[in-house]
């Protein structure tokens, strides 16, 4: 696909929930699927469940993890927090993947998830806001909805065009 858009998300941000639950299967169908986007879902580790989310993300491929994000996302509410853990076990093991030291802290600071969290979150430039879409390296500010990604895609498209020329 000619355009690269990476969400950052995280599960305790109910926007970012929102955004997943609502446009996200939208946007799938209409620019994903149709060859025209190249999505990436980046977590960003600021809290426990995306922390966690993270480590199961260590054994899953793409698509599983793609899958478990949508079903999470319109599963939990952001509390409670052990709950969601719960179902995110139930995931796993589902998958034939489970983790089931997944609520210990222990656990979760030996994990290679945990240490790439700790540096990603060291970075001077990480995102402020969630969530936050950066396409094709340059980072938008504004709240991202079906209208915004239409109207930005259009632009990218017409910009492009015109270049070829």
């Amino acid at each position: 696909a000619p355009i690269h858009m990476t969400e950052y998300f995280s599960f305790s941000c109910p926007k970012c929930l929102e955004f997943i639950r609502r446009d996200f299967p939208t946007i799938q169908s209409k620019y994903i699927d149709t060859g025209k986007v190249y999505w990436t879902f980046h977590p960003d580790p600021a809290d426990l469940l995306t922390l966690q989310a993270m480590i199961c993300f260590e054994l899953l491929d793409n698509l599983e993890k793609q899958s478990l994000i949508e079903k999470l996302a319109g599963q939990i509410r952001v509390r409670p927090f052990k709950k969601a853990c719960f179902k995110m076990q139930e995931e796993m093991n589902a998958l034939g993947k489970p983790i089931p030291t997944l609520h210990d802290l222990s656990f979760l600071e030996k994990t290679e998830a945990f240490q790439k969290a700790y540096v990603y979150l060291k970075q001077p430039n990480v995102p402020i806001e969630l969530p936050t879409i950066e396409i094709n390296g340059l980072v938008y500010q504004e709240f991202p909805s079906i209208e915004w990604f239409g109207q930005v895609l259009m632009n990218l498209q017409i910009s492009t065009s015109r270049r070829s020329k």
